[in-house]
């Protein structure tokens, strides 16, 4: 048995690129912009989290004990990004908004 294979490592960057997409559509909405951004990640990644065990079909103790420790690799990774992605933009209109 494998410890990963392309197929679990193209499914959960999948997952990652689904959370990190749908946190930052979120953020658009009004009224979403005053919720902290890692509870919408932790949201969105325990629901795609979800869906992805039930794709997979893997009901086994050791499946269903997987789907969750990847819902937190997808948190971790989103919410890593989303404020890496974040602070950059805010640090470069500041440098910009300074110039002027």
């Amino acid at each position: 048995m494998d410890l990963i294979t392309l197929d679990m490592f193209l499914n959960l960057a999948g997952c990652i690129a689904i959370v990190g997409i749908l946190t930052e559509a979120c953020k658009h909405i009004p009224g979403a912009k005053n919720i902290p951004s890692l509870w919408t990640n932790f949201i969105i990644s325990v629901i795609v989290g979800i869906i992805r065990i039930c794709v997979v079909g893997d009901f086994t103790a050791g499946g269903i004990t997987n789907g969750i420790l990847n819902i937190f690799v997808i948190l971790v990774s989103t919410s890593g990004t989303y404020e890496v992605l974040s602070r950059t933009k805010n640090y470069t209109v500041n440098k910009l908004s300074n110039k002027k």
